[in-house]
């Protein structure tokens, strides 16, 4: 049994007989607009869009990091030997991790822009190598350990390897400093 309203009178106005609509609900709060899309990035992440040389002091820095856990220390007598890792001494995880901060700062930089950082970055990634090329090479001057007499101790393969992704970072870095217009701040801004 399906009831049916009664038809309204003929030549009465139907809208009359309809009750009124309830006012629109009022909404407390609203969604976040959409972010801005620009036209060329497509939405999504471009690495081409990312220069070659900041490409090169990403992969610096992750490469310090990696050639860090390779024989950095080595000591041997006779027919003994031992290798040990840049986390032997100071200087060896102090350079890594210099290189591996000033690496993750140009990320940050390049791949989250709406981080705004107190700092200037192209400046601070060129000191952060700058201090980890210091500091590898004070790690190979200086050993992890005390040696006694008789025992040969040299740097391994590790360390070389970090030595130079190092080096290539602080050089890559300056490249960049210049490239974006960067000044050292001992040069005048005239």
């Amino acid at each position: 049994m399906t009831s049916v309203p009664p038809e309204p009178p003929a030549g009465s106005d139907p809208s009359a007989s309809t009750p009124p609509s309830p006012p629109p609900a009022t909404q407390q709060w609203s969604a976040p607009p959409p972010a801005p899309q620009s036209a060329s990035s497509g939405g999504g992440f471009n690495p081409a869009a990312v220069d070659r040389l900041d490409w090169g002091i990403l992969a610096a820095g992750f490469l310090a990091f990696i050639f860090s856990f390779v024989s950095y220390y080595h000591y041997s007598s006779g027919p003994y030997s031992v290798d040990y890792s840049a986390w032997d001494g100071f200087f060896g995880w102090f350079s890594t991790l210099l290189a591996l901060f000033a690496a993750g700062l140009l990320a940050v930089q390049l791949f989250v822009p709406t981080v705004k950082l107190p700092i200037p970055v192209r400046l601070t990634v060129l000191g952060g190598f700058a201090l980890s090329t210091l500091s590898a090479i004070l790690a190979g001057l200086i050993n992890s350990r005390s040696v006694p007499n008789g025992i040969d101790s040299s740097r391994g393969v590790g360390y070389y390897l970090a030595l130079i992704v190092i080096l290539a970072g602080a050089v890559l870095s300056f490249l960049r400093l210049r490239a974006t217009g960067g000044k050292l701040p001992w040069e005048s801004k005239a």
